[in-house]
């Protein structure tokens, strides 16, 4: 859960379409400007954190590239082989 205890507060500049368009999309959800700013920023933040690591192994392409292959052939892998290989990334 994120705190706001220690705060910045930052300004920044956009299009007045940007921020129409913005506006239009925080009505829709229920969220006033700055909420859906922090919202925004929090999942992408998630989203950062949860992307394989820029530091791949060459056995672990290959491997991925196999279980791509086959995937896109149709062929079915075990699950417990793509689950080993996502787990290095997660954990």
């Amino acid at each position: 859960m994120l705190s706001f205890d220690k705060t910045l507060k930052k300004t920044f500049r956009i299009t007045p379409e940007m921020f129409e368009q913005s506006s239009s999309i925080c009505k829709k959800v229920g969220l006033v400007f700055p909420e859906y700013v922090r919202y925004l920023i929090a999942q992408d933040i998630r989203r950062t954190a949860r992307e394989i690591p820029s530091q791949i192994s060459e056995t672990e392409k290959k491997e991925l590239s196999k279980i791509l292959v086959d995937v896109k052939k149709g062929n079915i892998r075990s699950a417990r082989d793509i689950e080993s290989i996502i787990q290095r990334f997660v954990y």
